[in-house]
Formats: C-alpha cells, sequence, structure tokens
C-alpha cells in the first residue's frame, strides 16, 4: 500500500450535515438508509472506520521507519568500525595479487657482496649465493 503522507491522528471529523456533503446524503437516501440524520450519522461512522485504518496504518508506517532508521544507524556504525579497523591494521587488509607462488629460491644477496658491488671491488663468486 502506497505510504501516508498526512497523519491521520490530527484528521478531523467532518459535519457531514453541512451543504458541503448534501450529494452524499442524497445518494444515501435514494438508496434507502432513511433521512438525512442518519445518513449524516452512516458517513460519520464510514469516516471514522476509514480513519481508525489509516491511523494504524500511520503506526506501522513509523514503526518501520524507525526499524529502518535502527538497522541504517547499526549499519553505519559497522562501516565505521571496519574503517578504522583498515587504518589501524593497514596491513592486514593488503590486497594480495593474482601472482603464482615463486618456484625457484630467491637469491639474497649478503651485504657484504654489495658493498664491494657499490665500492666497484672484486667480490667472489660465492657471495652471490644464499650460502654466502
Amino acid at each position: 500500500m502506497a505510504p501516508l503522507l498526512d497523519n491521520p491522528n490530527d484528521a478531523v471529523l467532518p459535519d457531514f450535515r453541512t451543504a458541503d456533503h448534501t450529494t452524499a446524503r442524497a445518494r444515501l437516501v435514494a438508496n434507502s438508509v432513511g433521512n438525512d440524520a442518519q445518513a449524516a450519522e452512516l458517513l460519520a461512522t464510514l469516516w471514522t472506520l476509514n480513519n481508525n485504518t489509516a491511523r494504524e496504518l500511520w503506526a506501522e508506517q513509523i514503526e518501520e521507519a524507525a526499524r529502518d532508521a535502527k538497522e541504517q544507524t547499526i549499519a553505519d556504525e559497522q562501516e565505521a568500525a571496519h574503517k578504522e579497523e583498515q587504518k589501524k591494521n593497514k596491513s592486514k587488509f593488503v590486497p594480495v595479487g593474482n601472482s603464482k607462488v615463486p618456484s625457484i629460491p630467491v637469491i639474497i644477496l649478503s651485504h657484504y657482496a654489495v658493498q664491494k658491488l657499490k665500492a666497484g671491488e672484486y667480490c667472489e663468486l660465492y657471495y652471490f649465493t644464499n650460502k654466502g
């Protein structure tokens, strides 16, 4: 059902005895309801029943809006906590690439070999292995 735009709790029962409602009363009298007073009373009863239904729908709509707001607040808090966790532990959330695991061992040069290369001096081949 479409959401209600106006609060039916604020609605005031119209006076169905006025000239504005003459045609509605005349149709009811023509359909053997009785006289104008009974037709006005019937219109007031129908309006009250419709207003009570609208009040129930309004209450459900308010509850649903409150429930949605609460769920949104919880979701926002969880998202903020997740972002805070990402800020604190950046290394935990680093994306992992789709590269394969190396099948050959990685050769790490010793500090001694690096210094010799920087100085442009002779360095034995042994220092370019993982054992050296």
